[in-house]
């Protein structure tokens, strides 16, 4: 009978003769002292066997992957496993003794035995971030604190995924950090870090209402919108919008300086440029028309607009005028019109001088579109665009803009605008922020009494709700994708944190299997080798980290570094990015076609052959002329 039965059943015998014991001793069938002086040694015996059952448990384990890796049994394996043994015998008694004499857990001294640490003292196994990857985020934070840029919530929510993202090789989407991940890893953070608001000067707006206007006005809107039979794919607002090129935004970073770091750098040129944008109830958007300070268009400008149907109109001072406001009505006649052509579009608009033209208005009755202007002073409270939508545009634009202020110090230009645009564009305009931006001024779904209660309120009051309604709310964002890194197995040594994590898992485990070794050359030469690997991953995630900024400071400085043109392109009036891109492209082949010209002149061209009349020498004549 192999060993381990035997013990069981040796095992069993006693814990049987024991409980009889016990039976006999609650009948006072024996004396209890003698019977205690019986019973004492049983409980020793069990004790022993119990824990050699478990060192046999572990032993057979060892057995089974010995035997697994050889050919066979052999005197060297038989002679490890009983210095095992042993160890584990001298072991247990001296667990037990010192847990006797100090009134301690013998559990518990033996998980500390065995370097296991208290559960009060173990990071939470549910925690995102591994131990390194948050030591590294906080050694970046600081990193950007001290060098004056201290990051904010959405950068630091950026790195975090970034990290988990690099290390994820499963299948699926990558964890990423929820909505309150953020804030409640900033209460970890080190005391001295606060959240502090950076605010840049902002120009107010005053607020006049003329409640008895405005109702009439719900009152008209009402009845054109039964008259036309207006649905919500046919309720447009447009308006234009001014945008400070490379003007910051105010944005929450995360400091332990809070006191030097309530500015971030401007990188505005005080160059504006103006957008016209159109949205509907059922919140779509039409493509802009961008209004950029010239006279002239420039082939530039297209390098970096990237959508053909966006249209471009340059004017002299870089404000909509009565021409370019023409150009915008067909542009938004083309985007807008419906199926079925005879419906009526009802074109909500504010009082500028430029929308009122007889130009302008003629178009509208010919192609059924209804204007409908907005009471005078009236558009920050009752305009769709001047709510929720333009907040969020310019708000999404100075977080770009102080974005790549913190990258490196960049000029934000033109150029950098028009690249920049269309992602700021997809971040703003979502489908639940134009519709939030229709539904808080009362219009769609109709409300009159949304704006009108608001109205007779005092006038701080008034102006406090106001600003309340037009407080920018984030909808739908989404981060960008950050690309994980490669986990390609490579004989080199690790060059990332990924690679390092596995050679130091490996490294650990090795150590376990010769913790006693270790520390018989050295006394705590295992635990000093654990914190240096733990030093490794910190230092090798927070390198990550770096190499991440620097690659996005490399691709601006690459973009910046791009040979630019002043040419212009032979056009007028406004013009849509396919159609510049088309006559950018014929300039281009004309200047090819000149260069060809220009090296092939000079050069002989091959004579055209002409059948000889006269004989060769070959012996052969053909007479081509023939009777005359």
């Amino acid at each position: 009978m192999p060993a381990m039965p035997k013990l069981l059943v040796k095992l069993a015998l006693l814990a049987a003769a024991v409980a009889v014991i016990m039976v006999l001793k609650k009948n006072d069938f024996f004396d209890a002292g003698c019977l205690d002086d019986f019973a004492a040694p049983l409980f020793k015996i069990i004790d022993v066997l119990k824990y050699l059952l478990e060192a046999l448990e572990l032993l057979e384990k060892i057995f089974k992957t010995v035997n697994n890796n050889s050919e066979g049994g052999n005197a060297q394996w038989y002679q490890k496993v009983f210095r095992v043994r042993g160890a584990f015998f001298v072991f247990s008694n001296r667990v037990r003794k010192l847990s006797r004499e100090y009134g301690v857990s013998r559990k518990k001294l033996s998980r500390r035995w065995h370097g296991l640490p208290s559960r009060s003292t173990r990071p939470p196994t549910r925690r995102l971030l591994s131990l390194d990857q948050e030591k590294a985020l906080i050694l970046w934070i600081e990193y950007l604190d001290n060098i004056g840029a201290p990051p904010t919530n959405q950068q630091i929510e950026e790195s975090a995924n970034y990290l988990l993202g690099k290390d994820f090789s499963g299948p699926g989407e990558a964890p990423r950090a929820g909505k309150n991940w953020v804030h409640d890893f900033i209460k970890r953070l080190p005391k001295q870090y606060v959240r502090i608001v950076q605010k840049p000067q902002e120009k107010e707006r005053t607020v006049a209402e003329h409640y008895g206007e405005v109702e009439r006005w719900f009152i008209d809107l009402e009845l054109a919108i039964q008259q036309y039979k207006i649905r919500p794919q046919n309720l447009w607002n447009f308006d234009e919008t001014g945008f400070i090129v490379g003007q910051g935004k105010d944005e929450a970073v995360v400091t332990a300086y809070p006191k030097t770091s309530k500015r971030v750098s401007s990188l505005s040129s005080r160059e504006s440029i103006t957008v016209i944008e159109g949205i509907n109830a059922e919140g779509k958007i039409i493509p802009p028309l961008l209004i950029p300070k010239g006279k002239v268009h420039l082939e530039e400008w297209y390098r970096h607009i990237k959508d053909d149907d966006w249209l471009v109109a340059p004017a002299s001072n870089g404000f909509i005028t009565d021409e370019i406001a023409f150009e915008w009505l067909q542009h938004f006649d083309h985007f807008s019109r419906p199926g079925a052509f005879p419906d009526w579009r009802l074109l909500l608009m504010d009082n500028h001088t430029t929308h009122l033209t007889i130009q302008f208005v003629q178009y509208c009755e010919i192609w059924h579109i209804r204007l409908f202007r907005f009471p005078p002073h009236s558009t920050h409270f009752l305009q769709p665009l001047d709510g929720v939508p333009f907040q969020q545009y310019k708000h999404v634009h100075g977080r770009v803009v102080n974005k790549i202020a913190r990258l490196g110090g960049f000029d934000f230009d033109k150029n950098d605008f028009f690249e920049e645009l269309r992602d700021i564009r997809i971040k703003t305009f979502t489908t639940r922020t134009i519709r939030h931006g229709w539904r808080e001024r009362g219009i769609w779904p109709l409300n009159p009494r949304l704006i009108l209660d608001m109205m007779l309120q005092p006038e701080e009051a008034f102006e406090a709700l106001v600003a309340e309604g037009d407080a920018l709310k984030i909808y739908g964002e989404a981060d960008d994708t950050i690309p994980s890194s490669p986990t390609t197995k490579s004989i080199s040594p690790p060059s990332t944190a990924v690679k390092l994590r596995r050679y130091v898992n490996k490294i650990e485990k090795s150590i376990d299997g010769i913790k006693d070794i270790l520390d018989e050359v050295s006394p705590g030469l295992s635990r000093r080798i654990k914190v240096v690997n733990q030093g490794s991953l910190t230092l090798a995630e927070l390198g990550d980290l770096h190499r991440e900024s620097f690659a996005k400071v490399r691709d601006i400085a690459t973009r910046k570094n791009q040979k630019t043109t002043k040419r212009q392109v032979k056009a007028s009036g406004a013009l849509y990015v396919k159609d510049a891109n088309r006559l950018i492209k014929r300039r281009h082949d004309g200047d090819l076609l000149k260069i060809y010209k220009s090296h092939v002149v000079g050069v002989p061209q091959p004579m055209e052959e002409v059948a000889s009349t006269e004989p060769q020498n070959s012996g052969f004549f053909f007479d081509t002329q023939g009777d005359r």
